[in-house]
């Protein structure tokens, strides 16, 4: 197998980065043995787009204002019973004017675009991003920088009498 970036033969198969470049082989050898096809557990999934944060704001705000709605006749009822305050009944209402804040606001400032996501059963992104680099040009990922020869005068040994 040769490094895609330089050209170097490799040694042996298992080995995930080329000694004179650094380019990552990790995936190449699969490529190669798929005929330079991604493996059908590496390709990335369609994507599919989520829901909006103002959809997710608005459902959010909703379940609030419900739970809010159900709580203030329990506590009216536990007031009732147990001879509580009548000022615990605004704790429902507190909770109930909190989920219709969650939902002006979600109206008001959040955004109507579905946020884009990859699919659920795919791998995730980081994983999905480093196989396309594999494939992508040497100089648009980075790498080790180029090697450099370094003349053999340099290294002569220093003798002293």
């Amino acid at each position: 197998m040769y490094c895609p970036a330089c050209g170097l033969t490799q040694v042996a198969d298992e080995v995930r980065f080329c000694p004179r470049c650094g380019f990552a082989l990790g995936l190449v050898a699969e490529l190669v043995a798929n005929n330079g096809v991604l493996p059908a557990h590496l390709a990335p999934a369609g994507v599919v787009q989520g829901e909006s944060p103002r959809r997710k704001g608005l459902r959010q705000g909703g379940a609030v204002m419900l739970f809010g709605a159900f709580l203030v006749p329990v506590i009216a009822l536990l007031t009732v019973i147990a001879g509580l305050d009548t000022e615990t009944i605004l704790l429902g209402v507190v909770v109930l004017i909190l989920g219709l804040m969650r939902l002006l606001y979600a109206l008001l400032f959040q955004d109507n675009r579905p946020t884009v996501r990859a699919d659920a059963g795919s791998l995730p992104h980081n994983l999905i991003q480093s196989a396309v680099n594999l494939v992508s040009p040497a100089s648009a990922r980075a790498s080790l920088p180029e090697a450099r020869p370094a003349a053999a005068t340099s290294f002569r040994r220093r003798y002293t009498a």
